[in-house]
């Protein structure tokens, strides 16, 4: 206990040193303290506020709403009131072994658990606070690897439309809601229990908030690269869509005192970005040419994956190669029959004239009469591109892919000119996090719960495994923060 308690005195002291230097407002007090006011700190609140107890939901963000405000608006749930009666051969067992599945088997089984019994209540939930979902029947959401069955709600309006109701809704129930408020550190007593937090508002003053509990839902770290790089071993380069405020805030303030972690190289990694420059890209580039014959290629000039594998697992291999970054590799002929099904290499690139304008431009397209020459415009070396493409085009002669096993090869890659783009990974999730029991409770290294210190959504790590299955984002977030929400209110309320 004397370590632990010596790091909190060293705490205070800096603490002590800035505080006098900016100024520190007196201490408020409350019963439930939630860090982050997103996908799950938002049900959380209402949840807890509505059992009976205090509230206090800090964000550090103008704006409420966290991973709402930019996320799709899908929630794959089983047995909801909407899918009584349809007979679709659904269950929470089913939803569970199948999310396990798309997670190989790396997802925390207490915590999926959790998700798949209680999402149906969620969807009910939201329903009955007025969100509608399209068609009030789940479907299939053919922008993720699809279920076995139709499992996935729509949100009518939007994800951003439930972060304003339900924002609405915890100001109704007296929730007290602080914007622009950063918190930065967790508070101990000399016993190690979690107290309350430090936190700074918009004019750079300190806050001392000390509540019966702290629940950290201030989402994951998939905004923060380099945070990404630390955990994935090979990753040099990628981009995010992720919420910008999910920079592991929650994840960091947990380890400073010594909470586990886990599944932390795992997130959600796409690999069509390209790249613009001075940190810009634009996503989708060339994601249907492999629906068309393209192939993936390495700086190396080697394939390196099944180009009609899932789109996270490509992603995921892109990782793995040199500099984190791909080639995709086209001949005119396939360019032209995506263009004829209006399926462009890259949106704003939306006709053949613009495309072939990129490519003379050379500077985000390659284009040469050759495949050596393709090579040599890309810096990679024109025998080993030769080789990959001829084995290539003996695969889809044999029609047998003897390397990747993929199932249709289209067209070989034949008719020049050839045309290749080169992209990166992005990400808008990460998939790992403090590691929770059961009861939302956040635990230590030695795997006993610190006490007073909870967590929920995408900054508790496990559920998900390695990659995240269709509509669970948004599924894990508004569930995980309705039951740690209700859970802590019973605790406290005893």
């Amino acid at each position: 206990m004397k370590p632990r308690f010596n790091r909190i005195v060293a705490t205070a002291i800096v603490l002590a040193a800035i505080v006098v230097a900016t100024g520190v407002s007196a201490a408020q007090r409350t019963n439930l303290l939630i860090v982050g006011a997103g996908t799950a700190g938002l049900p959380a609140a209402l949840t807890a506020a509505k059992a009976g107890i205090k509230v206090t939901l800090l964000e550090k963000m103008p704006y409420t709403g966290g991973s709402l405000t930019v996320s799709g608006a899908t929630i794959a749930a089983a047995n909801t009131k909407f899918s009584e009666g349809l007979d679709l051969g659904d269950s929470p067992d089913r939803h569970f072994f199948e999310t396990l599945k798309m997670g190989d088997y790396k997802n925390d089984p207490v915590l999926l658990k959790l998700l798949t019994d209680n999402a149906g209540s969620s969807i009910n939930w939201l329903s009955d606070l007025g969100v509608a979902f399209k068609g009030n029947r789940p479907d299939f959401a053919t922008e993720h690897a699809l279920y076995d069955v139709p499992r996935t709600y729509t949100i009518e309006k939007g994800a951003a439309s439930v972060a304003k109701l339900l924002t609405d809704k915890v100001k109704e129930a007296g929730v007290e809601l602080l914007l622009n408020t950063r918190v930065v550190e967790l508070i101990q007593n000399r016993d190690g229990r979690v107290i309350g937090v430090w936190a700074v508002e918009k004019d750079g003053k300190f806050v001392r908030f000390e509540a019966d509990a702290v629940l950290l839902t201030a989402g994951g770290f998939a905004a923060n690269i380099d945070m990404l790089k630390q955990f994935k071993p090979g990753l040099n380069e990628a981009f995010t869509v992720a919420c910008p405020s999910n920079t592991g805030d929650g994840i960091r303030m947990g380890r400073s005192i010594g909470a586990a972690t886990t599944n932390m190289n795992y997130f959600s990694c796409y690999p069509w970005a390209l790249d613009r420059g001075n940190g810009a890209f634009t996503s989708g580039a060339g994601r249907d040419a492999r629906l068309y014959g393209a192939i993936h290629v390495s700086a190396d000039g080697l394939r390196f994956v099944n180009e009609l594998a899932e789109p996270a697992i490509i992603g995921e291999k892109v990782v793995l190669q040199k500099g984190s970054t791909n080639f995709i590799l086209m001949d005119r002929a396939m360019v032209e029959a995506m263009y004829a099904a209006k399926k462009p290499v890259l949106a704003t690139w939306n006709t053949l004239e613009k495309f072939e304008a990129e490519a003379e431009a050379g500077k985000l397209v390659a284009k040469s009469d050759t495949v050596a020459g393709l090579a040599s415009r890309l810096g990679i070396d024109p025998a080993a591109l030769t080789a990959t493409v001829e084995r290539y085009n003996s695969f889809v002669a044999s029609g047998r892919d003897e390397d990747f096993g993929r199932a249709t090869m289209q067209a070989k890659l034949e008719n020049g000119p050839f045309y290749a783009v080169q992209t990166y990974i992005y990400t808008m999730s990460s998939m790992g996090g403090l590691k929770v029991n059961g009861d939302f409770q956040v635990l230590g290294t030695s795997g006993e719960p610190i006490p007073g210190l909870f967590a929920a959504g995408m900054t508790a790590g496990g559920v998900h495994g390695e990659r995240m299955g269709s509509g669970n984002g948004l599924g894990w977030g508004i569930t995980s923060g309705r039951l740690a929400g209700s859970h802590i209110a019973t605790a406290i309320g005893k």
